[in-house]
């Protein structure tokens, strides 16, 4: 019984209440609608980062958020709550919302590395309008499919003299290529940040990219500064427990398309 609940239900993609109820006919001829109404929980608030800076923009803040709508393999339409909400908003509706501190402590006197794929570049533009044109090193490794399609701020990122941005586009060729690749390729420039006591910091789908991005980072410890994987894992460890390896991740699904929306404060 448990195990084959486990398989049904709770297996990827899981099953809605609605559809349990669909499969399972003498719960539901036997469930008092009451009761049903205790076993839902509340809705909870979904956080966004906030991908704007107060320095450019003092009466508004947007958002980089991926609306998700997709097909589980059971050809059942599934989509995102709030996302959708957002989207499907006109122009100028009110939206109730509250602000939070997000986990993220960026210096102002040392490098920092953001490694920011799809949606977690939002909390690394909000920094970078706020930085812009000071002395600090910016490196921002952003990763999407499409140059074409997905890369938003391209045009404004390209005039920001102390940013260097280092992209990956996993669709534009036959090979994917994802930004942990691209910290490997660009593994001495990484070190040389290390090495001057840069602050790295990782945003996005907390899936498999972060495990992913660490591991890169530890292999650019091994290929440039001579590290044995041992050591390259202690030095990883020790930037983690002296906040110079941040990663603030969240977990999403299919993405469909990425928006901007602009609410007034």
């Amino acid at each position: 019984g448990k195990q084959w609940y486990q398989r049904r239900v709770r297996a990827r993609p899981r099953r809605t209440v609605l559809e349990v109820l669909a499969d399972f006919h003498s719960v539901r001829n036997n469930l008092d609608i009451r009761y049903l109404f205790h076993l839902i929980p509340l809705i909870r608030p979904r956080g966004f980062s906030i991908a704007s800076s107060q320095c450019t923009k003092k009466d508004s803040l947007e958002i980089c958020m991926a609306v998700v709508r997709f097909k589980t393999i059971m050809k059942k339409d599934r989509i995102g709550l709030c996302s959708n909400y957002l989207a499907n908003l006109p122009l100028d509706s009110p939206v109730k919302l509250f602000i939070e501190t997000g986990s993220f402590k960026f210096p102002t006197d040392r490098p920092i590395i953001m490694v920011g794929p799809g949606t977690g570049c939002a909390p690394f533009r909000s920094l970078i309008q706020s930085r812009a044109g000071s002395p600090q090193k910016l490196i921002l490794f952003f990763g999407c499919r499409s140059a074409e399609h997905d890369y938003f701020f391209k045009s404004e990122w390209e005039k920001i003299d102390n940013l260097q941005v280092i992209t990956a586009f996993s669709r534009d060729q036959e090979r994917k290529i994802y930004v942990q690749h691209r910290i490997v390729e660009h593994g001495a420039m990484v070190w040389g940040a290390l090495v001057n006591g840069a602050v790295c910091c990782v945003a996005g789908n907390s899936k498999n990219m972060p495990f992913q991005v660490k591991e890169a980072f530890k292999t650019v410890c091994r290929n440039q500064g001579g590290l044995t994987k041992e050591d390259s894992e202690k030095y990883i460890d020790l930037l983690i427990k002296n906040r110079l390896y941040q990663t603030e991740t969240w977990y999403f699904c299919s993405i469909l398309s990425l928006i901007f929306l602009h609410h007034a404060l």
